[in-house]
């Protein structure tokens, strides 16, 4: 199974939107290897692997459901082990804001 939609989620929740997609889309020649998270979102150098490799423009470069389970991200691994929480808390919340307010600004 493909993960990219995973990589989105997970952009979402540590940044509180969106990943951008290029302004050439993602299939242009010049278009990077992958997404990543912006340099003044604050989590772990794990997370932001976890995120890049998800968001790999080349889906044979994705890990699979099994290789991301076993990312150090999600094993507690490496250095970001109590900055998961904080980072997800604080973008889910931020998303949810945007999400309700793009609700109200549609009726």
């Amino acid at each position: 199974a493909d993960l990219w939609g995973v990589g989105v989620i997970a952009y979402a929740a540590l940044t509180g939107r969106l990943p951008p997609v290029p302004a050439h889309g993602l299939l242009g020649d010049d278009q990077p290897a992958q997404l990543e998270l912006p340099p003044d979102v604050a989590v772990s150098k794990e997370a932001r692997n976890f995120v890049s490799r998800l968001l790999a423009i080349n889906p044979s470069s994705r890990p699979t459901a099994e290789e991301a389970l076993k990312h150090a991200w999600f094993t507690g691994g490496g250095e970001g082990k109590a900055a998961l929480p904080d980072a997800c808390r604080s973008g889910l919340l931020q998303l949810r804001w945007l999400a309700r307010l793009r609700g109200a600004l549609i009726r």
